[in-house]
């Protein structure tokens, strides 16, 4: 009996700690609160103004002109990666409230918003 109410409760523990909403996601910062992210109104303009100076079709890395282009990069790890260790944009690196915008919007699902 003890033990079947011992799996019971620690069962119940892990499937309500599993449900809060934060879990892997980015911490907020007081300037960029995570929330939802609008690709179309923010991360868009960001990428536009930063990013397709070299990033079009005809690079060799991978454009970034529209949201399917983008997402590939989401999906395979490497656009947050680069903002995030600052080695793209090479010449005008992301601020740290876009950085922080970006990573709000991967961990929101990374939606054509």
């Amino acid at each position: 009996m003890k033990k079947t109410l011992l799996i019971i409760v620690s069962a119940a523990l892990i499937i309500i700690s599993s449900c809060r909403k934060d879990v892997g996601k980015v911490q907020a910062t007081d300037s960029v609160p995570c929330g939802t992210v609008s690709f179309a109104q923010e991360i868009n303009p960001i990428i536009t103004q930063k990013c397709l100076s070299c990033h079009t079709q005809s690079y060799v890395c991978g454009s970034l002109e529209d949201y399917g282009t983008v997402k590939t990069k989401v999906d395979n790890g490497t656009l947050v990666d680069k903002v995030e260790k600052k080695l793209m944009p090479p010449s005008n690196p992301l601020s740290d409230s876009e950085i922080q915008l970006i990573k709000c919007w991967v961990n929101d699902g990374a939606k054509n918003n």
